[in-house]
């Protein structure tokens, strides 16, 4: 009885690994924003440090069993460093990149990919434990270097507590009452002399990820043709906005402000900022994308909603994970690890995208491109319809291999290059749209170019199938939202 007692006491000898330990700055520095997540509760937090300790329990037994079952010190080493590197990668790799990047920039002046700096942070986990291993050094001092590091990430995450002194649900939206001159039978021209019933056609919303106002790119560039792109839509029977005012700068909070009527309109801020902005991308996630009062309201109006696009739509799940946010608590748990931010970049880690990340967002864009037309036709979609499209360009990487390519280093030029070519695109796949005059589309821009010299809250909006009296009460692009609504 003496020696199981013994036995388990030595698994938590500090002079081992341990999994718990090398885990409990990343605890620390996350169980504030945890506590917040609409996905916690105590009963997910006790089952969750139960795990943990279950985890660390079994691979220390584990290591120990092996180790004296072929009477191996050696072994036990190798399987201590397999146990600290694959602990450390798999909750900090994400983390570790951010030094790696800068100081392979500032010596060598390379950009790696993060494949490639995840590789070496192994590589130099692996070294450094040799090195100390063989020095006959135990991990006595990382984990005593661990403990210390935990209460300070602790310390640091409650000082740094998010105020928002505004619950979520407490958020009132700005819903605009758009009814259009034209009741369900009339008729209204659309351009080229066609004809068309205003109330009857599915509405297609496209968004075009970080996409920036012509307008702002002309004060920048001075160069008249960023205004192509709109002349060919306005020749074409499209009504544009080439300067649609965005309030939010990041797109979860756009697109769900969009889908909840507004709520980012802040009169208390003289319009300029928004007390939404500060909202937690997990409560936006359970409030305002599970439950998108747009959503709701249109199922109730008996209209069918059809999701092509990278965030949760009422009930209805995105096309392609291109954003990383959470949708459960284990979720929330790994929010800042690399082991999710590689499963959202990779389509749940799939061989293709293991290989080569950005090709599942140029997939997911191509497909798009390519496919959405006989998509739509596949679905048989009928008259009550809604369709949510989500490009991820002209947004970085920047490429869409192997059709383009980008050699410009500086990012505004980049930015630039592809947004052209994001406009040829989209001009071949809105002819195909509008080619039977089947459709209404709102084609907009979530929001402009972020840290760079552009405006970032001026993007585009463009209208096909609407109404003048309608497009005049859109004064953002939050506000789109009730025009679709109206729309049925």
């Amino acid at each position: 009885m003496l020696e199981k007692t013994k036995n388990k006491i030595q698994q938590f000898n500090i002079q081992k690994a341990s999994f718990l330990i090398i885990i409990l700055p990343y605890l620390g520095a996350n169980i504030i924003s945890l506590s917040e997540s609409p996905f916690f509760s105590v009963l997910n937090l006790v089952l969750l440090l139960l795990a943990l300790l279950a985890i660390d329990i079994i691979t220390n037994w584990t290591i120990e069993r092996i180790s004296e079952r072929y009477n191996s010190i050696k072994l036990e080493k190798i399987l201590s460093i397999i146990l600290v590197t694959f602990t450390i990668e798999f909750f900090y790799g994400f983390t570790l990149n951010i030094p790696l990047h800068k100081i392979t920039q500032t010596l060598f002046s390379i950009e790696l990919r993060e494949k490639i700096l995840l590789v070496i942070a192994l590589i130099l986990l692996v070294g450094l434990q040799i090195v100390f291993l063989r020095k006959r050094l135990s991990y006595k001092a990382l984990n005593i270097f661990l403990i210390i590091l935990t209460v300070i990430a602790l310390g640091s995450s409650v000082s740094k507590r998010p105020s928002c002194a505004v619950p979520i649900n407490s958020i009132v939206n700005n819903y605009q009452i758009i009814k259009s001159n034209n009741q369900d039978t009339d008729k209204i021209e659309i351009g080229n002399g066609i004809k068309g019933i205003a109330a009857t056609k599915p509405v297609i919303l496209i968004i075009m990820d970080e996409y920036n106002s012509p307008d702002n790119l002309y004060e920048l560039t001075k160069d008249s043709t960023v205004y192509s792109f709109n002349r060919w839509l306005n020749n074409n029977g499209w009504q544009t906005k080439t300067n649609a005012y965005s309030y939010e700068l990041s797109t979860i909070h756009s697109m769900s402000s969009m889908f909840n009527f507004n709520l980012s309109r802040d009169s208390n801020n003289d319009n300029k900022t928004s007390s939404y902005s500060k909202q937690n991308e997990e409560k936006i996630v359970l409030s305002k994308l599970f439950h998108a009062t747009l959503a709701d309201s249109l199922t109730n109006k008996g209209v069918s909603i059809y999701n092509y696009g990278i965030f949760d739509l009422g009930k209805t799940q995105y096309k392609s994970r291109l954003y990383l946010y959470p949708r459960n608590f284990v979720e929330a748990f790994l929010l800042h690890s690399s082991y999710l931010a590689e499963k959202t970049k990779t389509g749940s880690f799939h061989a293709k995208y293991i290989k080569n990340p950005p090709s599942y967002i140029s997939d997911h864009n191509k497909d798009l491109l390519e496919n959405l037309p006989r998509h739509l036709v596949q679905e048989q979609i009928n008259n009550k319809a809604f369709v949510y499209v989500h490009l991820y360009m002209p947004h970085n990487p920047f490429s869409l291999e192997p059709e383009f390519s980008n050699p410009e280093t500086d990012n505004f030029k980049r930015y630039l290059a592809y947004w052209n070519f994001t406009n040829k695109k989209l001009e071949a796949l809105l002819s195909q749209l509008t080619k039977e005059n089947k459709y209404r589309i709102i084609l907009t821009g979530d929001h402009g170019l972020r840290g760079s010299i552009t405006n970032a809250h001026a993007s585009f909006s463009a209208y096909y199938g609407f109404d003048n009296f309608d497009l005049g009460k859109v004064k953002s692009v939050q506000d789109n939202g009730s025009l679709i609504n109206s729309s049925f």
